[in-house]
């Protein structure tokens, strides 16, 4: 299991520079003492290009994605994904994946029943991923 507070103090070491917006997201990618840790970057991906109505378009690199990208391909079906969202506050918020970030879990044969995400009200317990769609 990953030690919640070890990952707050290491993303907020992080320059704010480096975060799309005022949340801070970390993914943990566990396989068994292996672990990998994704956070949101403004770099992009192409899986993660959006075009938007009015015409503006965005790229970034979710932490999920990111977490997944650095694992080995031959070992990513075997992990487990804890995405969790800070606030500006420390506290722990919902973070479940996106569409695009839940096909890009698919896509890399992760097992959705392998993925965990905090959900609004943190207790402590996480939510699973099979468990929500």
């Amino acid at each position: 299991m990953i030690n919640i507070e070890n990952v707050r103090i290491d993303l907020f070491k992080i320059s704010k520079k480096e975060f799309p917006g005022h949340k801070r997201v970390a993914a943990i990618a566990l396989r068994n003492k292996s672990f990998w840790i994704g956070t949101n970057t403004r770099k992009s991906h192409p899986k993660m290009f959006r075009k938007f109505r009015n015409g503006q378009e965005s790229a970034c690199c979710h932490a999920e994605v990111y977490a997944i990208l650095q694992v080995p391909r031959q070992c990513r079906p075997n992990i487990e994904l804890y995405v969790l969202r800070f606030l500006r506050n420390g506290n722990i918020s919902c973070a479940k994946p996106c569409n695009f970030c839940q096909s890009f879990i698919e896509e890399n044969n992760i097992n959705f029943k392998n993925v965990f995400y905090s959900d609004w009200d943190w207790n402590g317990n996480w939510i699973c991923l099979a468990d929500s769609i």
